[in-house]
């Protein structure tokens, strides 16, 4: 937000980001497709790694993901938010979309829980695969998109 968009711009606009982009998107859907699903609800508590690593695929799959860059910079423009304006309006923003994308991951995640409970192994597993054939069709979406 502090003028960035530009560079964001030029950055999502080029050949080799999106060959980067679509090889993080299939190597995520491969790991996706062959990854054995856990117990729906366990009383084992997940240890501080396992919650970095599902952190870090998640933010790794949102910087990987073009329009996500695209649409960050245009709603900054959208809303004039830049390198001229006052710093107290692109903290507002980014707060605003920290808060929206924080809100929304829990949300999802509190669902896939209620939802991953009824499933078992089978159903969750099916799911995996379809998260992780989308991950391989984004994937190629990169690739052929410039």
């Amino acid at each position: 937000a502090f003028g960035v968009s530009a560079g964001a711009n030029a950055v999502a606009s080029s050949k080799a980001f999106h060959v980067v982009a679509a090889a993080i998107l299939f190597w995520l859907g491969v790991a996706t497709i062959r990854a054995q699903p856990g117990p729906a609800h366990s009383s084992e508590r997940l240890g501080a790694t396992a919650h970095a690593r599902a952190f870090g695929s998640t933010i790794t799959l949102t910087l990987a993901n073009p329009s996500t860059i695209a649409s960050f910079a245009a709603a900054q423009a959208a809303i004039g938010v830049g390198a001229t304006t006052h710093p107290h309006s692109a903290v507002a923003f980014t707060s605003g979309v920290f808060a929206g994308s924080t809100a929304w991951w829990c949300l999802l995640s509190a669902g896939v829980s209620v939802l991953g409970a009824r499933l078992g192994p089978r159903g969750l597993h099916a799911i995996q695969v379809v998260a992780g054939a989308a991950l391989l069709g984004f994937g190629v979406v990169a690739l052929i998109e410039r």
